[in-house]
């Protein structure tokens, strides 16, 4: 089609996206868009086709470029910009009934072959992809592919691949750092850019091999210092040692479950040692093992600041079911409450029917339970 009379016809119809907008002033009136700065990189575009009368903004003044454009308005837009011919039957789209704003627009589109649906949907308020605009400017436009360059991420197997070859070789489109991004949804930036030069196309540009992608090495670490021992400063395998990885990690130090304490604020009691876990163990095997009115013992830990546990709350509960099971008959605030108080006194707890016990390990920071 003529470049002059397709531009007429494209400027008394794209104002799809913003149909409430007011008509364009005269240019030299209009201020520039609010929400569109002179940094923006599609700002001499956005203006130019805004002033040519080919887009509106809105009524606040604004062009909202990062506005994703729907698949209706897009329909609607190139049913009034081109004069589509028929080539198929009109085929009816559940999702799209003759009440539709956009019902005779979309019919058109898809009869002219431009666009089509999927599983009986058009899909009218969904965005539109940049593999799925290629395709629909590239039959719009007629373009013809005049190199096979490909995309890394656009293969010759993909749907869209001869659509996407036909704008990259006809400098419509340069990617994105050696990428063309096919699923990213087309923006109304987007779209002003594309539409731009397509209206200023060169019929002589001469397609150049798509860059490689740019891959950028990876920061060498920076070399930490040794660390310097502080004095008293607890050594592997003493009580109180955690490791830094430990120390400098927010999950592990901080309790995912309400009313116990963070890791970094649990306090060894005064005089606790590892000997007291010696202690601790003859306990449970005399008041616990030997005493319970259950026969079938065990051992085991809850590491409530683990932080592959995110879940710890409903493995806490988990736990006491199955204490309650054997007779414990603890609420969960009550079992949690109870953590608590063996955490802060260092005291090793016994269930008074002696169907359970346990005690706070302070050299790994684990409830070690016995039942």
């Amino acid at each position: 089609m003529n470049k002059t009379v397709f531009m007429a016809a494209l400027a008394a119809s794209l104002a799809v996206p913003v149909a409430v907008a007011p008509l364009v002033q005269a240019a030299e009136t209009q201020p520039t868009f609010t929400d569109v700065p002179k940094t923006h990189p599609s700002f001499a575009i956005i203006h130019e086709m805004r002033d040519t009368g080919i887009i509106n903004g809105y009524p606040d003044g604004t062009f909202q470029p990062a506005k994703e454009i729907k698949r209706s308005h897009v329909a609607e837009l190139l049913a009034r910009a081109l004069p589509l011919e028929p080539v198929r039957e009109a085929k009816e789209f559940s999702d799209v009934p003759v009440t539709h704003p956009y019902y005779e627009a979309i019919q058109k589109v898809q009869r002219a072959g431009i666009i089509d649906g999927s599983d009986g949907k058009f899909n009218p308020d969904k965005p539109l992809t940049r593999v799925q605009m290629a395709k629909i400017l590239t039959l719009a436009f007629d373009l013809k592919v005049k190199a096979d360059y490909d995309f890394p991420d656009v293969a010759t197997t993909h749907w869209g691949n001869e659509y996407v070859r036909a704008l990259y070789s006809n400098g419509i489109t340069t990617g994105s750092n050696g990428y063309y991004k096919p699923n990213d949804a087309v923006t109304r930036a987007h779209y002003a850019t594309f539409l731009h030069r397509l209206l200023n196309i060169d019929p002589d540009f001469v397609p150049k091999p798509i860059p490689k992608p740019e891959v950028k090495p990876e920061p060498k670490p920076e070399p930490q210092p040794e660390p310097i021992p502080q004095p008293n400063e607890p050594k592997p395998g003493e009580v109180g040692y955690e490791p830094d990885d430990w120390k400098q990690d927010p999950v592990r130090n901080v309790s995912t479950i309400p009313g116990i304490p963070n890791r970094q604020e649990i306090q060894t009691p005064a005089g606790w040692t590892a000997d007291k876990m010696k202690e601790y163990e003859e306990l449970a095997v005399e008041e616990v093992y030997k005493k319970s009115p259950i026969n079938n013992h065990g051992r085991g830990t809850i590491n409530i600041h683990d932080k592959r546990s995110l879940g710890m709350s409903e493995k806490l509960k988990a736990m006491l079911s199955g204490l309650n099971a054997r007779g414990v008959n603890l609420t969960y605030e009550e079992y949690v409450a109870l953590i608590t108080k063996t955490i802060e006194s260092g005291e090793f707890y016994i269930h008074p029917d002696h169907r359970f016990g346990m005690y706070y390990d302070y050299q790994r920071k684990v409830i070690v339970e016995f039942v």
